[in-house]
C-alpha cells in the first residue's frame, strides 16, 4: 500500500461541479458555503428537470428497456438525474481538465476532504492508479475489494479500493477523463436509476474504485428524486418481482467474481 501525502498541489486541473434543481436553492446556498469553507472552487451544475413531462418524449429514455432491467417504469426525477449526471460529464470534456469531482447538493463533507481528493488524483497523475474510470466516495463496498492505497487526511484515513461490485449512490463521485469519454462514448439509453446503472457497469468492467470508509455523506434532507414516500406504488414492479431481482444478482455476480479472481489490482 502507498501512503499519499496530505499536502498535495495536484488539484489544479480538477473540475468540480454541484448538481442543483433550479427550485432547491436552500440546498445550494449550504453546499456552496460548506465548499467555500473548504477553498474548493466550484461551478452549479442545473439539474434537468423533467418533473411534469412524458418521459416517452425523451428521446434517451428507453421504458421498455426499464421494464427488462428494472422491472418498472422509472420516475420523472430518476431521468432527471441521469441526464444531469451525462451534462456533467460532456460539460468536464470541455473543460479539457483531467479530473471530474461531482456533488450532489444534499452532499456532507468532512474537514479534511479536500486534502484527501488530492491525495487520490496524486496517484493518478504520478501513475499509481491503474486502469480506473470512477471513484465512488459516497458509499463503501462490503465485499469484493481489494486494496490500492492509504490516504491520510488531518481527521480521517480511508483505504482507495477497487471495487468489484460496485456500490450505488451518486452524491460524490470523481471520474478520470478518459473514465468520462468511455462512458459517453459507450452510452446509448436510460434504462435504469444512474446509480444502479453505474454499479452494473462497474461491476462487470472492474475500472469502478471506492473509498473505506466513505468520504461523502448526504444531510439529512427530503430526496428531490423520490418526493412520495409511497413511490414504489406510482411506479409498481410486476409480480414476478423477486424472482426477476434474485436472478439479476446472479448474472452480476457472474461477471463479478471472474474479475475478482484474475486481476491482482
Amino acid at each position: 500500500m502507498k501512503l499519499v501525502p496530505e499536502n498535495s498541489t495536484m488539484l489544479a486541473n480538477l473540475h468540480t461541479v454541484v448538481i442543483n434543481l433550479d427550485s432547491s436553492a436552500d440546498r445550494m446556498a449550504a453546499t456552496a458555503a460548506r465548499l467555500n469553507q473548504l477553498g474548493l472552487p466550484f461551478e452549479r451544475f442545473p439539474a434537468v428537470d423533467v418533473r411534469g413531462v412524458s418521459l416517452d418524449s425523451i428521446g434517451k429514455y428507453d421504458r421498455l428497456q426499464a421494464m427488462r432491467t428494472q422491472n418498472r417504469e422509472l420516475l420523472p426525477g430518476e431521468v432527471g438525474c441521469y441526464l444531469s449526471h451525462m451534462g456533467c460529464l460532456k460539460r468536464f470534456l470541455e473543460s479539457g481538465k483531467k479530473h471530474l469531482l461531482v456533488l450532489e447538493d444534499d452532499c456532507d463533507l468532512p474537514d479534511d476532504f479536500v486534502s484527501i481528493i488530492a491525495g487520490i488524483v496524486e496517484l493518478d497523475s504520478t501513475g499509481n492508479l491503474p486502469d480506473w474510470d470512477i471513484v465512488n466516495l459516497a458509499r463503501s463496498p462490503r465485499k469484493f475489494m481489494r486494496k490500492l492505497a492509504t490516504i491520510r487526511g488531518k481527521a480521517n484515513t480511508v483505504e482507495l479500493v477497487r471495487a468489484y461490485y460496485f456500490p450505488i449512490v451518486t452524491t460524490g463521485l470523481l471520474w478520470s477523463q478518459l473514465g468520462a469519454q468511455r462512458y459517453l462514448d459507450e452510452w446509448r439509453s436510460i434504462t435504469g436509476p444512474v446509480d444502479q446503472v453505474f454499479r452494473d457497469i462497474y461491476s462487470a468492467n472492474g475500472r469502478g474504485l471506492a473509498v473505506v470508509p466513505n468520504l461523502v455523506g448526504a444531510r439529512d434532507v427530503v430526496s428531490d428524486i423520490i418526493q412520495n414516500k409511497n413511490y414504489r406504488y406510482i411506479n409498481p414492479r410486476t409480480k414476478g418481482y423477486y424472482f426477476f431481482k434474485h436472478k439479476k444478482q446472479l448474472a452480476l455476480y457472474a461477471k463479478i467474481i471472474p474479475n475478482f479472481l484474475l486481476k491482482r489490482r
